[in-house]
């Protein structure tokens, strides 16, 4: 089953570079270019957050972070599939062992 991916296309603090700009003309031109890079049949999913962080002695910034969401690719999902079955058989070989060395112990045969 596909999972949704979230895809980050800013995110910036108060003292980055890539911040947005301050004047409200300016904002809708940078908002509007983050906009264009995101695929139509996703549009609905956009999200802008903007937050505040504490930071040094009480003080606070703002971070802007601006994403959407979009099904995970093929590749995507097949690496992912691929990656939990792996991590489940290196789990499952760790178990035995580890089951292994407690009846070593608790059989007397350690």
């Amino acid at each position: 089953m596909k999972r949704m991916i979230t895809v980050k296309l800013a995110d910036a603090d108060k003292y980055d570079a890539d911040f947005p700009p301050e004047g409200a003309i300016e904002f809708a031109k940078w908002l509007g270019a983050l906009m264009a890079q995101v695929p139509a049949e996703h549009a609905g999913t956009a999200k802008l957050e903007i937050d505040s962080i504490g930071s040094y002695e009480n003080s606070h910034y703002a971070t802007v972070c601006f994403m959407y969401d979009r099904p995970e690719t093929d590749e995507e999902e097949a690496a992912r599939l691929a990656n939990n079955r792996r991590a489940a058989e290196a789990k499952r070989s760790r178990e035995l062992q580890q089951l292994e060395d407690l009846r070593r112990k608790y059989e007397g045969g350690a």
